[in-house]
Order: structure tokens, then C-alpha cells, then sequence
């Protein structure tokens, strides 16, 4: 079995828990939000109701997909939703009587998503017509991948598995070891090159052959401090970002790393507790701690551009970035605006819905969010 060396792991002293991961939480007061005159005109244009959201019974993020004129959503009570990006108004809705709790994802006339209680769905995009259902070994918290007509996905129970996108029937299955004690939630596999990359609830990240699922090779990214079983967590719950010949991760109270992925070599490595999503320019990756402060790091070399503390505390969403500009959701609802280059706080928008963890999409220039208690939202700039 062939492994990548990623240099050496920097520890790093836990400093937050979340909720949901067993463990009395010690969480970061939140900051009171900062008076400011906005530079940047926000305008909250439609919204409308595509389920009961996350429910409030999980720390689930299930955030929007756009395709095209299109916005697809899941829901914890079982509805997937086509909504027009345009107006609001729904164009589909299917109750599909799971509890989904993974984000849906596209490709061609499918559309899929998977559930608390480990059961993947196909829908006809189109229509939202039930196109196959079927098991899959645990809950699905992660988003999955599609490419080449084959759904790959990472399962709560550190599973790693294939399926064919039409008919939905397995094809390979391989598995990775978990820790006892685990955030809510999973990254998504990558497909690069021949081989699906999944970051584990272990701290590595491991590939598998893309047709077969053989094991090709695995690289720690953190390893567990000592301490308590909470101080030892360093999920990978942020998904592998790719980027030109560079490969972002990041880990729960551990590090975050850039990798050539042509020479073999690590770009940079910095402290960090991640376990939200990045976003990306030519210049920066953004990145939302686990404290709630909004970072800007070089790509070339992981250098800080700029960095804002004042969402700490906040649970800020994984960042999106569109135009120069960082869009973040954060726990009462609001989306923060910032300028890319600088981390100037350019504006706020109050959405309200229960807050917001899931990662904004943007569609035909209007920023798109889905808020924890099912609301789906439209913003203009």
C-alpha cells in the first residue's frame, strides 16, 4: 500500500467543543453583532418554506444545490424541492417519508440524497419523480459525489462506497476505523485522478481505486493529542477542496494543509480547528474556524491575508465566496458580508430561520441560502 508523506503533524490544544458531539459544551460566548455603517446594499428578495429543515434535532448542514434556473433542497422531514431561482415558487416537491439529512447532488436527470436511517434516493430532476431507493451501510451526513455515472459516498460508520448512479445498486464498499467519540457530520469523497479521497473521522485522508475501491493509500493530516476523548478529535468534516495542482484539508482541532498533488510534497500546514467548507479565489482560501472567526490564507503559502474575530462565537456557516466578496451565515440568521481582498465588514443580512449552518450557493448573481428551520432565501447585492 502506497503512502504520501505529509510532513510533520502539528499538534495543537483544544480550545472549543461543539454541540452534538457527547460532551458538555464550553462553547465561545457569541459576540454581540458590531455597529457599522455597510458599504455594500443587501436586498433580501424572496423566500419560501421547503420543509421543516434540519428539525432542530441535529447539527446537520443541508444547503441548496443550483443547477441552472434551479434551486434543489432537502429537508429533515423528507422533501426534496425544485424552486425556480428566479421568483421562489416551487416548480416540484416530493416527500420522500425519510429523514434526509444529507444536501442533495445532480447530475444529468438525477437527483440524490441520503437519510438519517441509511437509505439513498434517486428523483428525476425534472420532476421529482422516485426513480429507486435503496441501503446503504449508515446515515449519510455528507453530501455525495457523482462522476461517471457512479454516486460515491462516506457513511457516519467511516464507510466509503460506490454505487451505480441509474439503478442504484452497490458496487463496492470498503471501510475506515472511527473513533469512539465523533462530530456530527462527514466530508465528502473527491474524485481525482483514478481515486476517491475521503478525509475520516480519524484525521487522514485516504484513497481508494475508483472503480474497484481498493485501498491505494492513506495520509494522517492530525494526529489525536492525549486527554480526553474529546480533546482527541480530529475529524475531517470539511470537504477536500482541489484546486489547479494544489489539494486543500483541514481537520478538527488539528491542522489545515495545501499538497501538491504532482510532486508529492506539502505546500503549507497551519494550526487550525476546521469542520466547515472552504471557499476559493486566485489569491485566498476562506475559511470559517471552528471558534467562528473568518480567515483569508494564501494559497501559495498559507500566509494570513487578513483574519475577522467578530463573528466569534457565532457558529458561523462554511464562507462563500463570489465577486470579490465572502458571504458567511451565522447562528440568528444573518449573512455577513466581507471584502475578499481586505476583510473589511461591508454589510449584514437578517434572514432569521433558526440560523443558518449550511454553506450559501449563489445562482444568476443572488446569493441563495437554506436557514436551519427550512426556509429558503434569495439576496441581492
Amino acid at each position: 500500500m502506497k503512502k504520501f508523506l505529509f510532513g510533520f503533524i502539528l499538534p495543537i490544544t483544544v480550545t472549543l467543543l461543539i454541540a452534538g458531539c457527547g460532551n458538555k459544551s464550553n462553547a465561545i460566548p457569541p459576540k454581540p453583532l458590531v455597529d457599522f455603517t455597510p458599504t455594500v446594499h443587501a436586498e433580501y428578495i424572496w423566500d419560501r418554506n421547503i420543509g421543516s429543515g434540519t428539525d432542530g434535532t441535529l447539527d446537520v448542514k443541508l444547503a441548496p444545490n443550483v443547477d441552472g434556473n434551479v434551486i434543489y433542497t432537502s429537508s429533515y422531514d423528507g422533501y426534496i424541492s425544485a424552486v425556480n431561482a428566479q421568483t421562489g415558487e416551487n416548480i416540484w416537491y416530493t416527500n420522500t417519508h425519510l429523514k434526509l439529512t444529507s444536501s442533495p447532488a445532480i447530475s444529468g436527470d438525477f437527483i440524490v440524497a441520503g437519510s438519517l436511517h441509511a437509505k439513498l434516493i434517486a428523483l428525476n430532476k425534472d420532476n421529482g419523480k422516485v426513480l429507486w431507493t435503496t441501503d446503504i451501510p449508515s446515515s449519510l451526513f455528507a453530501k455525495p459525489t457523482i462522476a461517471d455515472n457512479t454516486i460515491y459516498l462516506q457513511t457516519h460508520d467511516g464507510s466509503i462506497s460506490a454505487y451505480d448512479l441509474k439503478t442504484g445498486k452497490q458496487k463496492w464498499n470498503e471501510s475506515t476505523s472511527t473513533p469512539d467519540l465523533m462530530l456530527v457530520g462527514n466530508s465528502s469523497p473527491v474524485v481525482f485522478k483514478g481515486l476517491v479521497l475521503a478525509g475520516t473521522s480519524s484525521g487522514s485522508l485516504w484513497g481508494f481505486n475508483q472503480d474497484t475501491g481498493a485501498k491505494q493509500w492513506d495520509n494522517p493530516i492530525a494526529l489525536p493529542q492525549s486527554g480526553s476523548q474529546a480533546q482527541q478529535m480530529v475529524d475531517i468534516n470539511a470537504t477536500p477542496l482541489i484546486s489547479g495542482a494544489s489539494l486543500y484539508i483541514a481537520t478538527f482541532q488539528g491542522n489545515l494543509m495545501s499538497f501538491d498533488t504532482q510532486m508529492g510534497v506539502v505546500n503549507w500546514q497551519k494550526k487550525a480547528s476546521v469542520f466547515n467548507n472552504f471557499a476559493i479565489d486566485n489569491k485566498a482560501l476562506f475559511v470559517t474556524d471552528a471558534s467562528g472567526d473568518v480567515t483569508a490564507y494564501a494559497l501559495k503559502t498559507g500566509d494570513i491575508l487578513w483574519k475577522k474575530d467578530i463573528l466569534e462565537g457565532r457558529k458561523t456557516s462554511a464562507p462563500l465566496y463570489y465577486q470579490g466578496k465572502v458571504f458567511v451565515g451565522d447562528y440568528e440568521g444573518y449573512v455577513h458580508i466581507f471584502d475578499a481582498s481586505t476583510g473589511k465588514y461591508l454589510g449584514r443580512v437578517d434572514i432569521g430561520g433558526d440560523g443558518i449552518r449550511a454553506q450559501p450557493a449563489i445562482s444568476d448573481g443572488n446569493i441563495i441560502v437554506q436557514t436551519n428551520d427550512g426556509t429558503l432565501a434569495a439576496i441581492k447585492l
